[in-house]
């Protein structure tokens, strides 16, 4: 099971939506960013139906994270910040992703995970909050403090300062 913490990052990024309808990507989606349930012909889903396929889905990718054998090294906070990547890009994706790779050698590069801030080619700054908030539940820190990044988030978006200027400030705080 993964951690109500985790769950409500995911719902806030995701939202909820009640019809399908096609995200930023162009993907058909449902509920709190559900792509499988369109291709099973899920035209219509209630908040509650829609939060237990998240917590399913996010429990799946949680155990698949979480048994690999490198995995001993990962903090579980790590584990779920990487099982939310998992729901956004795909599980594949994720666990072959090098930021996953620097969690199980010990290291884990908190500038590897907000790489994952694009969508169709472009960078998409709702994504990189994410990911920001992502690296603040990895580090152990409240991930409701993305807000606080804002500002530089922009300014990597707009290509005024490097990734790793926003990693910096992020472990500033600490």
């Amino acid at each position: 099971m993964v951690s109500d913490e985790l769950i409500q990052l995911v719902m806030h990024f995701e939202g909820f939506r009640a019809r399908v309808y096609r995200d930023i990507g162009g993907v058909w989606t449902i509920g709190y960013g559900d792509t499988e349930l369109p291709r099973r012909g899920i035209e219509r889903i209630t908040q509650e139906q829609a939060r237990d396929e998240l917590i399913k889905k996010l429990t799946q990718h949680h155990q698949v994270i979480a048994v690999d054998d490198e995995v001993k090294r990962t903090t579980r906070r790590e584990q779920e910040a990487t099982a939310s990547l998992a729901y956004n890009v795909g599980l594949r994706r994720a666990i072959e992703s090098q930021w996953w790779q620097s969690c199980k050698q010990g290291q884990p590069n908190l500038v590897l995970l907000l790489r994952w801030r694009m969508a169709n080619g472009k960078q998409v700054y709702g994504l990189l909050r994410r990911r920001v908030a992502e690296a603040l539940h990895a580090i152990g820190r409240d991930w409701r403090d993305y807000k606080k990044y804002d500002t530089l988030a922009r300014k990597v978006i707009n290509k005024e300062i490097l990734s790793i200027a926003l990693v910096n400030r992020i472990y500033e705080v600490l």
